[in-house]
């Protein structure tokens, strides 16, 4: 939001540059707003002189910002709320104010429907990997029970013993082989909190209070300045400790699934990763932004302490804030991403084992309903069958969703 009696000044370019320019692909999605065009109307300009003007003026302002001409909207927010407040369509019109809310409608809103279809296709394509790696276990399982079954109609009484040994041994087998999946979930907790205690909003408040304190307390400015650089270099230090954390995290739990994938026969698909370099660009770009606008000899003479260090934390500290939580927030869907295929497996397996062991007594004790069984079986066969199509079918529709044309959106807004 630009005035066109100001202009575009080198704060108004920092600004743009620094954290609002837009990234490659999303140009459309970013315009500027030269507002206050009403103050040409004296009545002693003619109105080619006024468009004149204003053109040039965007013009302008669009070299600067990159920007096409349709990219920058002249508009007197004024006198399009007089306008509105009267009734006066001929001054709405001159105000401007209706390309600006047709723009608002047209580019923003579609832009923000892109966001949150990313991260609501994200989020559901997790849920529907896992849910589909469980059926198709569930499917696996019911199938090598039914080829167990169908193997023993002849002599049931013996098959019974046999199948019953050999359930309990494969259910021994297998909690001998989870024995040190706690030990696992230990250090996974253990890595977990040391992440959340650099990536936490309690460390992060303790060290802009530290430094709030030392600011405060310092009698010269070269001491404001060592303590905002030291609050900057503990901050970055932070960021760097939770990558390395999250590739720790990554690499062990990689391992874990390749050993029980082997060792169990899980079926676990590839884990997703984390990258904090997006939050560590940010907070380079911070970095910048202090050295530029606090760390000169200028700046320390120009202001006094308090006005100073007023001024680092509505700008540097805030920015800080908004970093570390975005960060805290990827860090936390993450985990439960990386562990949950995992744990839904072992708990699903363990589940079936122990269905397994009371499926083989119930044969045992009455082998004469064994084709009762069976006959279950394989309707819980098809059952299971019928949900895994159902569920590729959702997950069809869904895509389709996702994928549709939000220009309707657009429209109606």
């Amino acid at each position: 939001m630009l005035a066109l009696d100001t202009g575009l000044s080198q704060t108004d370019l920092d600004i743009w540059r620094q954290h609002l320019a837009p990234t490659s692909g999303h140009e459309d999605g970013c315009f500027a707003v030269l507002n206050k065009i009403d103050t040409l109307w004296d009545g002693l300009r003619s109105e080619e002189e006024i468009a004149h003007h204003v053109r040039r003026q965007a013009r302008q302002v669009g070299d600067s910002l990159g920007l096409g001409p349709s990219q920058i909207l002249p508009v007197s927010a004024l006198k399009g709320l007089i306008a509105k407040v009267i009734g006066d369509e001929k001054l709405l019109a001159s105000s401007g104010l209706p390309l600006l809310e047709n723009a608002l409608a047209a580019r923003v809103l579609p832009a923000k429907h892109e966001l949150t279809r990313g991260i609501i296709r994200s989020e559901i394509s997790a849920l529907l990997g896992i849910t589909r790696a469980v059926l198709e276990t569930r499917i696996a399982w019911t199938d090598n029970a039914l080829a167990e079954l169908k193997l023993v109609r002849g002599d049931k009484v013996e098959a019974g013993h046999s199948l019953l040994e050999r359930a309990f041994r494969e259910k021994m087998e297998f909690e001998s082989k989870l024995a040190d999946f706690q030990a696992l979930r230990s250090v996974l907790t253990e890595k977990s909190n040391a992440l959340f205690a650099h990536l936490g909003t309690d460390a992060l408040d303790a060290e802009l209070k530290n430094a709030l304190t030392s600011m405060t307390e310092s009698n010269f400015t070269v001491g404001i300045r060592r303590a905002m650089r030291r609050c900057l270099e503990e901050l970055r230090a932070k960021l760097d400790a939770s990558n390395t954390i999250v590739g720790e995290v990554h690499a062990m739990m990689v391992q874990a699934s390749a050993e029980y994938g082997a060792r169990l026969g899980l079926r676990l698909d590839d884990l997703p990763t984390l990258s904090l370099e997006r939050p560590a660009r940010r907070m380079a770009r911070v970095e910048q932004t202090f050295r530029r606008r606090f760390d000169t000899i200028s700046m320390m003479l120009t202001y006094e302490q308090m006005s100073l260090t007023r001024r680092f934390f509505r700008t540097v500290a805030a920015e800080i804030r908004d970093i570390f939580l975005g960060a805290n927030l990827e860090a936390t869907f993450w985990l439960r991403a990386v562990v949950a295929p995992l744990e839904s497996q072992i708990s699903e397996r363990q589940s079936q084992l122990r269905q397994r062991m009371r499926a083989v007594k119930r044969l045992k004790d009455a082998s004469e309903k064994l084709e009762d069984q069976i006959a279950d079986l394989e309707y819980a066969r098809r059952s299971l069958a019928a949900q895994l199509e159902s569920l590729q079918a959702i997950a069809a529709e869904i895509e389709f969703a996702l994928n549709s044309d939000s220009r309707p959106l657009a429209q109606a807004a």
